[in-house]
C-alpha cells in the first residue's frame, strides 16, 4: 500500500514535470519546478513515513514470514525504509524514461549555466543572486539524495568552470600586474570553495581547487615568472612572493621556481657588480668601488635569504637555488680570486677604525653591522679561500701596524667562526700577529718607564714593533736606508739584536711650517718621512740623485713617494730637481698624505701577491697529491684529481694538476702502474 502510494506520488510529480517540460517556459523555469516538485514530494515521504513508522519495523517481519525469506540485514532493511523506497522509486522514474533523463539534463544545464552566471558576477564585482544559490542547493540535494551527483553533474560542473575561468583567466593575465593577477587568483578560489562548502558536496573540492590552480596559474607560470617575479623580488613584495609561492608549491612547480631563482640571484649580483666598477688611472678598479659592490651584494644575500625564509617557507630546494646563485657568480661570473679579494677588502673595511674626515665616512659607517653570518656564508662558497687568507692577512697588518683596527674583540669573534674554515695554520698566523703586537706594547711600556739615560738621545715621542718575519705579509728585503740622526742615535740601542728595519712599514706625524708662518701636521709613511726631512732648514731645492744618495732609498721606493708628495702639492718638480712649496695651503691643520694613489690600490697589490700564491698552490696541491697517494696507494688519474679538488682550498686546472703529478713521478714519489698507465702507485 505505501509503495503503491508512493508510485503514484511519482508518476503524479513526473507528469506535472513533463508538462512543464514541453511547455518550455523560462530558462529556470523548468529548473523551479523540478525544485518544487521534489520539495513537495520529499514532504509527502515524511509524512508517509511519520504515519506508519510504529508499523515498518513489525510490517516488514511479517512480509519476510509470509514470503519465507530469511531476515534481511540492516542494509537490506534501510532500502525498503519508506524515505530509502522513496528517492529509489523517484531515481527510476525519472531514469528510466527518456524524457525523465532530458528533464534531469536540462535541469543540470540550467544548474551549470545558473553557476556560470554567478562567477561572472564575482569577477565583475556584482553582489552574488542569493535566491538563486538556494535554488542551486536544493537542486544539488536532489542530486545527491538520488545518487546522481558524482555521475551527471560533478564532472561537468568543474569542466564549465575550467572553461569559464581559461577564458576570463587570459583576459585577466593582460590587463593585470602579476601580483594584482596571484590575488585574484587567490580571490577566486576562494570564493569557489565557499560555494562549494555551502551549497555543493565537499567531494567537488579538492578537485575544483586543483582544476583552478592549473587553469590560472600552472598553465601561464612562465609568464607569471617572466612579467612578474623579478619586481616582486626587488620591490621586496612579501605578501605576493607568499601567495606565488604556495601556488607553485600546489602544483609541483617549484623545481621551475628555482631554475628562476638562481638566475635572479646571478643577475642581480652582476649588475651590482658592473653598476659600481669604476674605471680609473692605470685601468684599475677603485677600492671604494669594489667595497661598494661587496656591500650591495651583502646586502642582496640578506634580502634574499629572508624572502626564501618566510615567503617561500625555508622551502630546501629554494635555499639550494640561492646558494647555486651566489656559487656561479662569486667563482664563474667573476674571477675566483678577485672574489676572494674583494671580500677580504670588505671586511677590512668592517673593522677598519672609521675617519670622519673621509669623504667615504658614510660608506665605512654603513657596513659597520654587516651580519657575520652573511659573510661567513659568502666566505664558504668562495673556491680560492687560500686568496682571501693571504688578503685578509694583509689588510690586518695594515690595521695592526697603523692602529686602524676598531674592536679587536669583534675581530676576534669573526675570527672565530672561519676558523674551521681556514684552518690551524691560518688562525696561527693571525693570532702570532696579534700577539706581537701586544709584546710590542709591553716592551715600549718597560723602555718608557726604564733608565732616561738610555732615552736621552730620543726628542721626539717613538713607537716601535718588533714582528715575527714568518707570520707577517710584508716584505722581508733589507733596505740599508739612512735614517734621520735622531733616530740612528736610538736605533743604535738595539744595533745587536737580529731584527730588520722594516722602513715601508713605519708611519710618521710631522709637524712642516710653510712661508713663515702657517703649520699643518702631516701623517705620513716612513718613505715619504725620509724624503720630507730633507727639506729641513734653509735646504729649499734638492736634485734627484743627491735625494737617493743622502737616503739610500731604492728607486721604486722614492719614485713612489715623490709622486704622492708632488700630487699632494707639498713639493713641485723642474726636470730632475724638488723644491718645498712654500705657498702650500689647506683649510685643515691635520692632513693624511700616506695613502697610494688609486693607480696603486688593491689591485697592484694582487699583482705582486700572485707569484706568491701560486707558488703556495704548487706546494699545496703536491702535498695533497702525495697524501691521498699515501693512503690509498693506488689511484686512477680521474679519481686521484676529484679528491684533490674535494680536498682543496682553491680553485686547480687539469694543465695545472698534470704538471704536479708528472714533478711527483720525476721526483719518485708516485709512478703510473704498469698494467695502466692512467693509473698510479704509491712509492714507499
Amino acid at each position: 500500500m505505501v509503495q503503491q502510494s508512493i508510485t503514484e506520488s511519482v508518476n503524479s510529480a513526473f507528469q506535472v514535470l513533463s508538462s512543464e517540460f514541453d511547455r518550455k517556459q523560462g530558462k529556470d523555469f523548468l529548473i523551479k519546478a523540478v525544485r518544487d516538485q521534489w520539495k513537495g514530494y520529499c514532504f509527502k515521504l515524511f509524512k508517509l513515513s511519520e504515519a506508519f513508522s510504529y508499523l515498518e519495523y513489525p510490517c516488514m517481519q511479517l512480509i519476510k514470514v509470509v514470503k519465507n525469506s530469511p531476515l534481511q540485514t540492516d542494509e537490506e532493511s534501510a532500502e525498503n525504509h519508506i524515505f530509502s523506497l522513496g528517492t529509489k522509486l523517484f531515481r527510476d522514474g525519472l531514469l528510466l524514461q527518456a524524457k525523465g533523463q532530458k528533464i534531469i539534463q536540462s535541469v543540470i544545464d540550467d544548474a551549470l549555466f545558473i553557476m556560470q552566471h554567478q562567477r561572472q558576477s564575482f569577477l565583475d564585482k556584482k553582489q552574488l543572486d542569493l535566491s538563486q544559490l538556494s535554488l542551486i542547493k536544493d537542486i544539488i540535494q536532489l542530486l545527491t539524495t538520488n545518487q546522481l551527483y558524482r555521475n551527471l553533474f560533478e564532472v561537468k560542473f568543474i569542466e564549465k568552470a575550467q572553461t569559464q575561468y581559461r577564458k576570463e583567466g587570459r583576459d585577466l593575465f593582460r590587463k593585470l600586474t602579476i601580483p594584482d593577477y596571484l590575488a585574484l587568483s587567490q580571490q577566486i578560489i576562494l570564493n569557489e570553495v565557499s560555494l562549494i562548502e555551502t551549497y555543493f558536496e565537499r567531494s567537488t573540492l579538492l578537485p575544483m581547487v586543483s582544476t583552478l590552480e592549473q587553469v590560472l596559474i600552472a598553465d601561464n607560470y612562465s609568464a607569471i615568472l617572466e612579467r612578474g617575479f623579478h619586481d616582486m623580488l626587488f620591490h621586496g613584495l612579501m605578501d605576493s612572493l607568499r601567495l606565488l609561492y604556495e601556488f607553485f608549491h600546489a602544483t609541483q612547480l617549484v623545481p621551475q621556481l628555482k631554475g628562476y631563482l638562481t638566475k635572479y640571484v646571478r643577475d642581480q649580483c652582476k649588475h651590482f657588480h658592473a653598476h659600481t666598477q669604476e674605471q680609473v688611472n692605470g685601468g684599475h678598479v677603485s677600492s671604494t668601488q669594489q667595497v661598494i659592490a661587496v656591500k650591495h651584494v651583502v646586502e642582496f644575500k640578506v634580502k634574499i635569504e629572508r624572502v626564501v625564509a618566510q615567503a617561500f617557507k625555508g622551502n630546501e630546494m629554494l635555499k639550494s637555488a640561492v646558494k647555486d646563485g651566489f656559487d656561479t657568480f662569486l667563482n664563474s661570473d667573476m674571477k675566483p680570486d678577485d672574489s676572494a679579494r674583494q671580500l677580504a677588502l670588505f671586511i677590512h673595511k668592517v673593522f677598519q677604525k672609521p675617519n670622519p674626515a673621509s669623504k667615504h665616512s658614510q660608506l665605512n659607517l654603513s657596513i659597520k653591522e654587516a651580519p657575520f653570518d652573511t659573510l661567513l656564508s659568502l666566505f664558504r662558497q668562495l673556491l680560492s679561500k687560500d686568496t682571501f687568507e693571504s688578503a685578509y692577512t694583509k689588510f690586518l697588518s695594515e690595521r695592526l701596524l697603523k692602529r686602524k683596527s676598531d674592536s679587536r674583540d669583534r675581530e676576534l669573534t669573526f675570527l672565530s667562526l672561519i676558523k674551521a674554515e681556514c684552518g690551524a695554520q691560518f688562525m696561527s698566523r693571525v693570532e702570532q700577529m696579534y700577539s706581537d703586537i701586544d709584546t710590542s706594547h709591553e716592551q715600549a711600556q718597560k723602555y718608557r718607564g726604564g733608565d732616561p739615560r738610555k732615552r736621552r738621545s730620543v726628542e721626539f715621542e717613538c713607537e716601535y714593533l718588533v714582528l715575527d718575519g714568518a707570520s707577517w705579509p710584508v716584505s722581508q728585503a733589507q733596505v740599508a736606508v739612512t735614517l734621520p740622526r735622531e733616530i740612528q742615535e736610538a736605533q743604535g740601542q738595539f744595533e745587536k739584536k737580529q731584527i730588520t728595519w722594516m722602513i715601508e712599514q713605519c708611519s710618521s706625524l710631522l709637524k712642516g711650517t710653510f712661508g713663515g708662518a702657517e703649520s699643518y701636521q702631516f701623517e705620513a709613511s716612513g718613505v715619504q718621512t725620509l724624503i720630507l726631512l730633507q727639506f729641513n732648514g734653509a735646504k729649499k731645492e734638492i736634485t734627484y740623485a743627491q735625494l737617493i744618495a743622502a737616503t739610500r732609498l731604492t728607486d721604486a721606493m722614492a719614485q713612489h713617494a715623490l709622486k704622492i708628495l708632488t700630487n699632494f702639492h707639498l713639493l713641485t718638480q723642474t726636470g730632475e730637481s724638488f723644491t718645498l712649496n712654500d705657498a702650500f695651503r689647506s683649510p685643515l691643520v691635520r692632513l693624511q698624505i700616506n695613502k697610494a694613489p688609486k693607480s696603486l690600490s688593491l689591485a697592484h697589490h694582487e699583482e705582486k701577491d700572485e707569484g706568491r700564491l701560486l707558488e703556495e698552490r704548487r706546494f699545496q696541491v703536491e702535498a695533497i697529491l702525495t697524501k691521498i697517494m699515501k693512503e690509498q696507494k693506488r689511484m686512477g688519474h680521474n679519481e686521484l684529481v676529484a679528491e684533490l679538488v674535494r680536498r682543496a682550498n682553491f680553485p686547480v686546472e687539469p694543465a695545472f694538476v698534470k704538471k704536479r703529478i708528472e714533478g711527483l713521478i720525476e721526483r719518485d714519489y708516485i709512478k703510473r702502474a704498469v698494467d695502466n698507465v692512467a693509473v698510479y702507485e704509491y712509492i714507499a
